[in-house]
């Protein structure tokens, strides 16, 4: 069981905290209930993710075994045989399921879309050049969608799709820009869509990348109604961004794993900044 919950990546279920940023931004912090429901959807999507992973390394497991990391996950090294994954993720897939039925018809239809589409990834999207990396930023802001369809009476805001749609699309090709950095000649046998990919590719996507999430995330603090000060946070937006900037274009290994990026003292700090002033803007200003 402990080396199923591993191939689970535990370590990755930061993704989708993304879940909580409805109950902040419609201003239901205080509400306990809705709490109880978006936390039910981060700990069903950490399951549904989960068994998705598994699948992902039983698929890709010739592959796994001759990265210079992956190899290590349980799969690939041997610690956890083929059969035991199928039966863990066919269990864990049912109760996920039932527990996902618990919140409702459109909810629990919500769930079934997003793990075909992560299913549909691993099988064929991941393939594809470019809509790799556009299935992936979709799968987050599906998880976002979920976690406030799950709350009755709020509505999913444009802004929400959009800033998570580019800030996902940023990540993803940082990391692929990492992969290329890494891996360099040999990044096509382990990833067959990287021989697409190559830095003069991805640097100006990443760059535009990162301008148009600016803008947006600009344009929205100034537009919202929901916090009519959230002008306040773009400069620690701004710093934010540059400090990405640096961890990517100088090289640092931070920035090829977004959740290294998230342990960068800089980024970790300037983030915990982001949020207060967030939190100060929507409930007290």
């Amino acid at each position: 069981m402990g080396y199923f919950i591993e191939s689970m990546r535990p370590h990755q279920w930061y993704k989708n905290l993304i879940v909580f940023i409805g109950i902040i931004f419609s201003k239901k912090v205080l509400y306990a209930s809705d709490w109880v429901d978006v936390s039910s959807v981060f700990v069903l999507l950490c399951i549904f993710s989960g068994v998705t992973y598994v699948i992902n390394d039983l698929v890709d497991l010739k592959s796994d075994a001759a990265h210079p990391e992956k190899k290590k996950r349980p799969l690939a090294s041997g610690k956890l045989g083929k059969g035991e994954a199928v039966l863990g993720s066919i269990v864990f897939f049912a109760l996920a399921t039932y527990w996902a039925s618990l919140l409702g018809p459109v909810t629990l239809l919500a769930f079934m879309v997003f793990f075909a589409v992560g299913l549909f990834y691993n099988f064929y999207l991941k393939h594809i050049f470019l809509v790799d990396i556009i299935t992936i930023s979709t799968l987050f802001v599906m998880r976002a969608s979920i976690g406030v369809i799950s709350m009755p009476n709020v509505t999913i805001s444009p802004w929400l799709i959009l800033c998570t749609f580019l800030l996902s699309l940023m990540l993803a090709l940082g990391k692929r820009r990492r992969e290329l950095q890494i891996l360099k000649e040999d990044s096509k046998h382990h990833r067959k869509v990287l021989e697409h990919y190559s830095l003069e590719i991805i640097t100006p996507l990443l760059i535009s990348t990162l301008t148009m999430l600016f803008v947006s995330y600009c344009i929205y603090s100034v537009l919202t109604e929901t916090g009519k000060y959230m002008v306040i946070t773009i400069p620690v937006i701004t710093y934010l961004f540059f400090r990405y900037s640096y961890l990517i274009f100088s090289g640092s290994n931070v920035a090829g794993n977004p959740e290294r990026v998230f342990r960068d003292k800089g980024m970790m700090y300037g983030m915990l900044l982001w949020i207060i002033l967030v939190m100060v803007s929507l409930y007290v200003l």
